[in-house]
């Protein structure tokens, strides 16, 4: 874990995830009747169901980065309960406080995003 306050991590990420519930919340309307938005204005809610569940209502190739960057905020709180965020998930070092000021759910340090990254590029191309 870093010498870093997880809370300040856990707070930014969870302004990211009301501020992209709120924009899902407008493309779906805002119609307080429909059933997804009381879902987008809880607290405690499942995101991989939610996100499932609005996956299904919406364009998917309209709003799947709003839905991947809910489940990567997610993903990121889930590591600060267990105490692992800030530990790469492929080399458990520790990612730069640099690197999570820019980008809170990085769960790669940057020599393995950078790995990763021409893995995919590569099974792109071939």
């Amino acid at each position: 874990m870093l010498d870093i306050s997880s809370t300040h991590f856990d707070q930014r990420l969870a302004n990211m995830q009301a501020e992209l519930k709120t924009l899902l919340k407008t493309h779906l309307g805002d119609n307080a009747s429909h059933p997804l938005i009381s879902r987008l204005t809880e607290h405690d809610t499942n995101v991989e169901n939610l996100v499932a569940d609005l996956s299904e209502e919406m364009d998917l190739t309209v709003y799947q980065r709003e839905l991947t960057q809910l489940n990567d905020i997610a993903a990121a709180r889930e590591r600060i309960r267990e105490g692992t965020f800030g530990v790469c998930v492929d080399c458990q070092a520790p990612i730069g406080v640099q690197r999570l000021e820019a980008y809170p759910t990085a769960k790669r340090c940057l020599s393995c995003q950078v790995i990763q990254e021409q893995r995919l590029s590569a099974r792109n191309i071939g």
